[in-house]
């Protein structure tokens, strides 16, 4: 085979074997895209999980805080009465 046929032959292999790397690469990468927009979405929805326990937590806490203001008021009224009554 003549040195000039061989070179032109390794050149179109070496071609060929760069483009199926291509491909392989590209769909590669369109996976690790894909899972890293999947992960994004998952990281999304649980900070929103996560301020929505806040939020809550908060409003609970604010809850029994005025609760138990109220229960301390009333109970502070019917001492004061009770001393103003002796």
């Amino acid at each position: 085979m003549p040195v000039d046929q061989f070179a032109r032959d390794a050149a179109r292999k070496a071609q060929s074997d760069i483009e199926s790397h291509e491909e392989i690469c590209a769909e590669r990468y369109k996976n690790i895209n894909t899972n890293i927009s999947d992960l994004k979405t998952e990281i999304r929805r649980g900070g929103s999980i996560a301020l929505t326990i806040i939020i809550a937590l908060l409003a609970w806490f604010a809850v029994n805080y005025i609760s138990e203001f109220k229960d301390n008021m009333q109970l502070r009224r019917a001492m004061v009465e009770q001393q103003q009554v002796k």
